[in-house]
């Protein structure tokens, strides 16, 4: 199982830094003490539940003291690193880089969370003892001052947060920041309180306090773990790393190492989620149902692809909805199971392609006349359409090319067709009628709907 665990935690850090490789270089004489270090930690490693990567400077008590950072996870050591600058012991650590400076000439450096040198060299004023960052500043605090500094992430001066006042002066202080609280926890290891740890605002105000499982404790290597909201920190008294959830309940305890100084974590980054991806199809162009003013459109779902877990798929209108005559636009939503969403839309298009249908009912029979020769007759114009309620109605006669109209279903109009007629129209009134209509030859009759369809013209006789 310790060999399992192990490989998990060494596959996931692998992961995180991609191509990087850890060092696992030891001073001379040290090699004992981290191998003893490792053995136990590895004897642990099943009740920690730590996911992030614990960065802790080691000082070894020859010199140089403060030459090696130590990386731990899940309670078992996977990586150190030796310091390009001598005697770095202030730790930040930020925008996936580790910072370190020396409070002895200030000097640092800057590695990558894998321990290799970027090349990168700081020098600040000397005397910070510990560092912890937000990610956009570090914090640092000043042994000599008593007070917390707020830096850049180049570890530039910027400005003195708050101080603790003369009486903690040269008292080394391990500090880390917390998140959750935007405030900085502050443990004791030399002059002052005991068995206790401090919660300030970055304005200076006590916001509260951690009693530690001895009251007689002191120590360094505080780190705040932004995974699971949890403080560590390094008994120097008892000779032990202990977490500790934020109420004070102590969680876990790794025994075994030594002289362990500034502490922090790095959380390793989640996997990016991925919103799922969703493909609409291209424009759906059907006719008309016969009879009908919508048509039946089954069309093909959309295609999704990425998310976390089961992807659900809603389009609105679903397909097989009856889709009326125009444009019609579906929606499609895919949401995953951790709440991400994608959309896209595509246009269904009916098109009325059936004709209207037109017809004559006879009101008064034609009748011959004379003085000029002509038919003529009543007649109640008709028209009914699949999706037009009114379609329009025209007249022309067959030898001729003037066109009446346009007329509307059930009007009513006379009708006279001769050879000698002047074609035209006239307004009536007369038995009903609305128009008196004269034409040469038959009265042709059709339709048109408001989708342009038109009817094959028929006779008025």
């Amino acid at each position: 199982m310790k060999k399992q665990n192990q490989a998990i935690i060494m596959k996931r850090i692998i992961s995180t830094l991609k191509s990087e490789k850890w060092t696992t270089r030891f001073l001379p004489g040290s090699r004992k003490a981290v191998c003893a270090l490792l053995a136990v930690a590895g004897t642990a490693a099943s009740a920690w539940s730590q996911t992030s990567p614990l960065y802790m400077i080691y000082g070894q008590p020859v010199a140089p003291a403060f030459s090696t950072t130590l990386i731990y996870q899940g309670g078992l050591q996977i990586g150190s690193y030796l310091h390009a600058s001598q005697d770095e012991l202030a730790i930040a650590v930020a925008g996936g880089t580790v910072r370190q400076v020396s409070y002895y000439d200030g000097a640092g450096s800057e590695y990558t969370l894998a321990g290799v040198p970027t090349g990168t060299q700081y020098q600040v004023i000397p005397a910070v003892y510990d560092g912890t960052s937000d990610g956009t500043s570090i914090y640092g605090w000043n042994w000599f001052t008593a007070s917390l500094e707020k830096y850049d992430l180049n570890w530039n001066y910027q400005s003195t947060l708050f101080s603790l006042g003369s009486s903690y002066s040269r008292s080394f202080m391990g500090v880390t920041y917390d998140s959750q609280n935007n405030s900085v926890w502050i443990a004791p290891r030399g002059f002052g309180p005991q068995g206790v740890l401090y919660d300030y605002s970055l304005d200076g105000q006590l916001l509260g306090t951690l009693n530690l499982a001895n009251s007689l404790a002191v120590g360094n290597g505080l780190a705040y773990d932004p995974a699971d909201n949890t403080l560590w920190f390094f008994s120097w008294t008892d000779q032990r790393y202990e977490q500790y959830s934020k109420d004070g309940s102590l969680l876990n305890t790794l025994t075994g190492m030594t002289r362990i100084y500034g502490a922090e974590f790095a959380s390793i980054p989640e996997p990016p989620v991925q919103p799922p991806t969703i493909t609409c199809p291209t424009q759906i162009v059907v006719n008309n149902d016969p009879s009908q003013c919508s048509a039946l459109v089954s069309y093909p779902m959309p295609i999704t692809s990425g998310g976390t877990g089961n992807v659900l798929l809603v389009c609105s209108p679903p397909s097989g909805s009856a889709f009326p005559i125009g444009t019609t636009t579906v929606t499609c939503t895919a949401t995953d199971e951790a709440g991400n969403t994608a959309m896209c839309s595509f246009n269904v298009t009916v098109n009325d392609t059936e004709l209207p249908v037109a017809s004559c009912a006879v009101v008064k029979a034609p009748v011959l006349h004379t003085n000029p020769l002509r038919i003529v007759g009543w007649f109640q114009l008709l028209a009914t359409d699949n999706c037009d309620p009114d379609p329009l109605l025209y007249i022309k006669g067959s030898a001729g090319s003037f066109v009446a109209g346009p007329f509307h279903n059930g009007d009513q109009v006379e009708i006279a067709h001769g050879r000698s007629l002047i074609p035209g129209q006239a307004p009536s009134t007369f038995g009903g009628n609305i128009a008196t209509i004269q034409l040469n030859g038959d009265a042709l009759l059709w339709a048109v709907d408001s989708s342009g369809n038109t009817s094959t013209p028929i006779k008025c006789k």
